[in-house]
């Protein structure tokens, strides 16, 4: 084997390793909820049902999550929470991560979300979905999978991923030669890329840890582009 082949080679083992021993089992858990009840239904674009979920139940998991229509609608209703005329807040976080899906309702019990609505670009993919509804009077949180269907090549998404990933890997070129910032950089730039293309190709073999586990991936496989390209240039 060439010692170019080599080097990739061994780069690519240490990520896969990494990823191997950070992966989490899949996640088929039900529609969780604490503190009240939620079901969910889902409308296309001409208001024709889609798919539906109760908390609970074996629905929104990520091997049948909850399926979305990009311009569609999602209609929500809350039970088992008491009455108030105090406001309460709530927040959605995405694969843990905040989100600008947050605010206060005055006691609301249901209302409709527009798939999309506000956003400056479409996107598809899978995606693990949680958040947390809290007031005088109550306590929610609850979390589930999302699918948003659609082709991901006509998406700005994909071509961010896949510019990521060519631009880290120049950068992982250029840090294999001994040059450490290029090297980790490029390294996180390849792992953020192929999390950016997992999650919109809804392929996430380690459940909702998948984005952070490709990201310290790539930084893992910067890394030792840089301590190969150092080692060589010492040599030399």
């Amino acid at each position: 084997m060439r010692p170019s082949r080599r080097v990739l080679a061994t780069l690519a083992g240490t990520g896969l390793l990494f990823s191997a021993a950070c992966a989490q089992p899949i996640s088929a858990a039900a529609f969780s909820l604490s503190g009240c009840q939620l079901t969910l239904t889902s409308f296309d674009a001409d208001g024709t049902e889609i798919d539906s979920a109760i908390g609970g139940s074996p629905d929104a998991t990520q091997q049948d999550p909850l399926r979305v229509s990009w311009g569609g609608e999602v209609r929500w209703t809350r039970e088992g929470s008491p009455g108030s005329t105090g406001n309460r807040s709530w927040h959605v976080d995405i694969f843990g991560l905040p989100t600008m899906l947050r605010g206060t309702d005055s006691a609301a019990e249901s209302d409709v979300v527009e798939v999309g609505g506000g956003m400056p670009f479409r996107f598809t993919g899978l995606f693990y979905v949680s958040g947390r509804i809290s007031g005088p009077d109550l306590s929610c949180s609850g979390s589930g999978w999302v699918r948003v269907l659609g082709d991901p090549l006509s998406t700005l998404p994909f071509t961010m991923g896949l510019s990521m990933l060519l631009i880290g890997l120049v950068l992982l070129a250029v840090g294999a030669r001994g040059r450490w910032l290029p090297a980790v950089l490029g390294g996180a730039v390849v792992g953020m890329g192929a999390a950016i293309l997992s999650v919109i190709y809804a392929t996430v073999p380690m459940g909702e840890a998948t984005p952070a586990v490709l990201t310290a991936s790539g930084i893992v496989i910067g890394v030792a582009a840089g301590w190969h390209g150092s080692r060589q240039r010492a040599a030399s």
